[in-house]
């Protein structure tokens, strides 16, 4: 009876030394730099934030481009609701080429209205490994859907942690967008009436209504570089 008491005693200690093991390799074998709120998955979560349309799983930069890391390791880039609301109804567009590289907080990418131009702000350093080229046939998917179909290109990020760390996410990104709704309903307040829809939120067509001189300062606020193209070039072409 003391031998079988002995072995249960022995297997329960195996037993636990087991799991205690295997719990902490789950627990402590993650990398440190990067918490769960660092690490942005494809959500189908929505919200709507001073009217704009917001997805809490994605970061973003406060030129209005989001980033998205996905499970392969490759980070999606686009823009947001604010950013193609701004623009308007998106004709005209250029990408980055494939293999070329992007740095957090410059120029990755324009895109055009008519004879209005915004140059949009990479979100994240790396390297571009796809483009979305279906957006040289229909740039207008920015706009329809800048979330989904959109979308502008896929980046193989330098360092995932350090450029996602440095981005808005969560409450943070939240807040960040409501006081982005609050000023931009201020500022078309004070620039044309005719911009604004009932209750002081901005009409879906607002920037139709804007003068050129209000819109460049605008989007020089709000997307941190406005840009004006040089010639009148096919801005459509494929690139290489």
């Amino acid at each position: 009876m003391a031998a079988l008491l002995t072995i249960l005693l022995m297997a329960f200690f195996i037993g636990a030394d087991a799991w205690w093991s295997r719990r902490a390799v789950r627990v402590w074998g993650s990398p440190e730099p990067v918490g769960e709120e660092c690490i942005p998955r494809p959500s189908d979560s929505v919200a709507t934030i001073a009217g704009y349309e917001f997805r809490p799983g994605l970061r973003y930069h406060q030129g209005h481009t989001w980033a998205r890391l996905d499970e392969q390791g490759l980070v999606t880039v686009g823009v947001d609701d604010f950013a193609r609301r701004l623009v308007g109804p998106v004709d005209q567009i250029e990408l980055p080429c494939g293999g070329s590289s992007l740095l957090q907080g410059e120029v990755g990418f324009r895109v055009g209205r008519e004879d209005r131009w915004a140059s949009l702000l990479s979100p994240i350093d790396g390297e571009v490994v796809e483009v979305n080229r279906a957006l040289l046939a229909a740039p207008f998917d920015i706009s329809d859907d800048p979330y989904g179909r959109g979308w502008i290109c896929r980046v193989q990020p330098h360092n995932a942690a350090l450029s996602l760390r440095n981005l808005l996410g969560g409450t943070l990104a939240h807040r960040w967008l409501e006081d982005e709704g609050g000023q931009l309903s201020a500022s078309l307040a004070e620039a044309a009436g005719g911009a604004m829809a009932d209750g002081g939120m901005p009409s879906a067509d607002f920037e139709r209504h804007l003068d050129q001189a209000v819109w460049q300062r605008l989007a020089e606020r709000f997307l941190l570089r406005d840009e004006t193209p040089e010639t009148g070039g096919d801005t459509n072409e494929e690139p290489e």
